[in-house]
């Protein structure tokens, strides 16, 4: 009997430990749930179809607005090129201009030196016309003077 008895307790003492064992378990679920942050809303199919179709059209909006901004930046880089151009031709164009103007200054300074020279002759001539005359001329008639303009 003390066989029967020993098997007994033992057999009573496992199964009370595993009672005590899916106890702490269940309790230790419980306490873990309790400390969990609530469930968010249920996901159904309309919202997810609500989603894709706010996405497809926010995808829609920011291939047009860069659709828009490559058109403009060809357009911009059109306008670049154009100016460009522009200021090349400009550039040629001044210093065709600064050359003729170069060249119309060394014009001008022989003018001014071949008048300066005509202006001297001809009061040199002036001169020795007066004295021709005042020597020719004799007694009574006043004297002719030079213009020395």
């Amino acid at each position: 009997m003390n066989v029967f008895v020993r098997r007994s307790t033992t057999i009573l003492a496992v199964a009370i430990a595993i009672v005590i064992g899916a106890l702490s378990i269940e309790a230790a679920a419980a306490a873990v749930r309790a400390s969990a942050p609530p469930p968010g809303p249920a996901v159904t199919v309309q919202s997810i179809q609500a989603d894709l179709e706010l996405e497809r059209s926010r995808s829609a909006s920011l291939h047009e607005q860069l659709r828009r901004l490559t058109v403009q930046s060809a357009t911009l880089t059109e306008t670049l090129i154009a100016a460009d151009a522009r200021i090349t031709s400009d550039t040629e164009t001044a210093a065709a201009l600064s050359a003729d103007l170069a060249k119309a200054k060394r014009q001008l300074a022989k003018l001014q030196a071949k008048m300066a020279a005509a202006a001297k002759a001809a009061a040199s001539q002036r001169t020795t016309a007066t004295r021709t005359v005042k020597r020719s001329s004799g007694g009574g008639e006043p004297e002719e003077e030079g213009d020395d303009d």
